[in-house]
């Protein structure tokens, strides 16, 4: 009976919620502020959740009592996610009260702990420091501000019953959106948004009943001890232009028992098994091992390959940079190329996980996007079924857990089928801090829409000199970058990266780079500390007759003559790669090859905002680097200095992205 009732009740709710005329107060005043810091003319977040008793009278008490209310009167940009009564009556009895009396009661008599979290509730509910619209929320992922307890908000998108749903923090359905006031925005939720207060490896341990076998492997390991991180303490934002802070995330990758279970795995012995099967092969000299803590035993492997140095939310496993994302990354532009993918990079050695896009049908929910990792030919791989939110916080306070469909290894049928091929990585993604620390820029106006400056010592993985500036900027218009972003090195710089890990076997490397003329520019390169050929001139754009390209529009002209070739230069170089080239490399891109350039790719970026192609770019180019063998014992670093420096210290380059083919690919390469 209870169970009916609060169905019911959710019903009418969610009825009263879509009938906002009469039910809802009308909520926006566009009276101008004027200069008076706590004036108002219009109505605030604070006069519109008492005006709407009926729904919000219990989230105000709360905030009442806890002195939040008054916050939300004064002058700011904020947005508020405001749980229902019936939210907060659930938030109550999973709290082991039965009202807000409780949670006041202890601190009359001394006792604060709960009123404490009570007052941290509050606050988890509001960003103070923008108000986000509906249209400005995520695809997927993290807000780009934190709330006012200092974590990040995901969201989330289901579909069910062909209508769109709004998940916050992997729990809370937004019923009502976008009640815009003069001091912000108002969105209602049928859960209370909780923090969790668990470091990752407790986190994951929550659950023994569904998460056991993994669990008990993870603490056979002792890799619990390499999840415990959250900040660097030693870090010291010196000027507004450094970053905030240096945290430091996790993300794991975990099966139900049940996906163990269907793959005849019912114990820690038969997962033990499992893992050998699979790595000792691989290691055939490490197979006689049995300290599980070793990183070369199996099971030490098999885990470590499901844990990050770093934070990925549920939509941010594959980079959108926002409104024109599908411009900027690696989109299947007209059926070419593979479609938006990119690369995780375990704690295990040697390793990496690739991820793309997939649409799948979920009963009850519909069609959806969702990451699959490590898809192979015939078309399995591993999915991801949800990040998961234990007692209803969607992350722990030092990373993210997610849960998986399928066995997550890295074995030979894997390197084989995944990832013999070239493989095009986005330097932002091989650095944890730049993923931790949410740094990579987007377009919807978040804080990172900024030019940041990365001091020494930042990253674990990319060390430079104090004479380089390291920065990142904002995606402007005319911004040719993969992903919509790239690194500028500035001054006379000098800067080493530790690379990727790759498959073993032969590679060709290229980095991704700009050709510019209006800050002359000179690099050395090296590769494992040995220069790569003579300096490096990169002040010839790609027409120079030293570099070689013939742009496409005029390879066009030459092939259809000019009397027959579209009037728009970009139709007729796409019409020209379509009808002629059939995605091969023409003999202008084999000139250039022999000259150590490649044009940036067709299908995997295009100029922001209009869309061409950037093999149409003439700034925008490949440099070949050289063949090097990969594989397990191999590490490999890039090393770029600037030489030459100008009479005005002036020098640029951009650090855009890296890419890798087997050499045995090379004679049947595309364009794309």
């Amino acid at each position: 009976m209870r169970k009916f009732q609060k169905l019911w009740s959710k019903l009418l709710l969610t009825i009263m919620l879509t009938t906002s005329v009469g039910v809802f107060t009308s909520c926006f005043n566009s009276d101008d502020v004027g200069d008076a810091y706590y004036t108002f003319v219009g109505e605030t977040i604070a006069d519109y959740l008492e005006k709407n008793p009926g729904i919000f009278s219990e989230f105000t008490e709360v905030l009442d009592s806890t002195g939040v209310f008054d916050l939300l009167s004064t002058y700011g940009t904020f947005t508020v996610f405001a749980p229902t009564n019936e939210a907060m009556k659930a938030y109550y009895a999973d709290s082991g009260a039965t009202s807000l009396q409780d949670f006041l009661a202890d601190k009359t008599y001394g006792e604060t702990a709960r009123f404490d979290a009570l007052k941290s509730m509050a606050f988890y509910q509001l960003i103070a420091t923008k108000a986000y619209m509906v249209s400005e929320f995520p695809e997927g992922g993290y807000f780009g501000e934190r709330n006012m307890m200092n974590r990040y908000i995901s969201i989330a998108y289901n579909v069910a019953n062909d209508q769109l749903k709004i998940i916050v923090n992997g729990s809370s359905e937004v019923l009502l959106r976008d009640q815009k006031v003069h001091n912000g925005v108002l969105h209602a939720v049928d859960a209370v948004l909780v923090p969790s207060n668990l470091l990752l490896p407790d986190y994951i341990a929550t659950d023994t009943a569904r998460y056991g076998l993994f669990i008990q492997a993870l603490k056979a390991t002792e890799l619990t001890e390499m999840l415990l991180g959250e900040r660097d303490d030693a870090y010291r934002q010196l000027t507004k232009d450094h970053p905030a802070e240096k945290l430091i995330r996790y993300t794991a990758f975990v099966e139900p028992d049940s996906v163990y279970n269907e793959a005849g795995i019912y114990t820690y012995s038969d997962l033990l098994s499992f893992a050998k099967g699979v790595y000792d092969p691989l290691y055939p000299q490490y197979a006689a091992l049995t300290d599980p803590t070793d990183p070369n035993h199996a099971l030490n492997r098999f885990i470590a390959y499901h844990l990050l140095d770093y934070s990925v939310a549920g939509g941010e496993f594959t980079y959108k940079a926002g409104m024109y994302d599908h411009l900027l990354g690696d989109r299947d532009y007209a059926g070419k190329g593979e479609g938006i993918v990119d690369y995780l990079f375990p704690m295990a050695a040697n390793t990496i996980i690739e991820v793309k896009e997939q649409l799948v049908y979920t009963p009850g929910y519909g069609n959806a996007i969702v990451p699959v990792f490590n898809l192979k030919k015939d078309g399995s791989c591993v999915r991801w079924v949800k990040q998961v939110a234990m007692s209803g916080a969607p992350e722990a306070t030092n990373g993210v857990m997610h849960e998986i469909d399928n066995i997550l290894v890295f074995d030979q049928e894997v390197q084989n089928d995944v990832f013999n091929k070239r493989l095009r990585i986005d330097v932002y993604a091989t650095l944890p801090e730049m993923m931790s620390n949410k740094l990579r820029p987007k377009r919807d106006g978040d804080a990172t829409d900024k030019k940041i400056i990365y001091p020494m010592n930042y990253f674990s993985n990319l060390t430079f000199t104090e004479a380089s500036e390291f920065t990142s900027n904002e995606i402007v218009n005319g911004s040719v970058q993969y992903q919509g972003c790239s690194f500028y090195v500035g001054g006379n710089f000098d800067f080493t990266q530790k690379l990727p890990a790759l498959p073993e076997g032969t590679w060709e490397f290229r980095v991704g780079t700009k050709l510019r003329t209006d800050i002359p520019y000179i690099v050395q390169i090296y590769v494992d500390g040995l220069p790569i050929g003579i300096p490096l001139d990169l002040t010839k754009r790609a027409e120079h007759p030293d570099v070689g390209s013939i742009m496409d529009y005029t390879m066009a002209v030459e092939y259809y003559g000019e009397e027959s070739v579209p009037t728009d230069k970009n139709v007729a170089a796409e019409l020209y790669r379509d009808d002629a080239l059939k995605g091969k490399p023409n003999e202008n891109d084999k000139d250039l090859r022999n000259r150590g350039w490649m044009k940036a790719p067709d299908a995997s970026f295009r100029m922001y905002p209009a869309g061409a192609s950037a093999r149409d770019d003439v700034g925008s180019m490949r440099s070949i680097l050289g063949r090097y063998d990969f594989g397990p014992g191999k590490d490999h670093s890039l090393r770029i200095k600037a030489v030459g420096v100008m009479s005005n210290g002036s020098h640029a380059f951009c650090y855009d992205y890296l890419e890798f083919i087997p050499t045995a690919q090379l004679e049947d390469e595309d364009i794309y």
